[in-house]
């Protein structure tokens, strides 16, 4: 993302509403969201100069999000083992 980017998170777990991100002094952003278990997708909205786009990260999984047919990063977080 652009150092002067605003960022934010946005997935099925926010009815993909933007949650804001915050930027360190190393240029790293982050947010933290707490998740049940279950099938997550999300994406990364980066605004900069009056211009939004979508983003993925490309190190992570991905996949089509059936209900709106964009290609998001998907997360599977499971019920720890009893």
């Amino acid at each position: 993302f652009d150092f002067d980017a605003k960022v934010s998170l946005a997935g099925n777990f926010s009815g993909w509403q933007p949650i804001p991100m915050a930027r360190s002094n190393s240029h790293v952003f982050s947010v933290v969201v707490g998740l049940p278990p279950g099938v997550w997708m999300y994406r990364f909205r980066e605004e900069l100069g009056g211009a939004a786009s979508w983003k993925t990260d490309p190190q992570k999984p991905a996949a089509v999000d059936p209900a709106s047919g964009q290609i998001c990063n998907t997360l599977i977080i499971q019920t720890a083992p009893q």
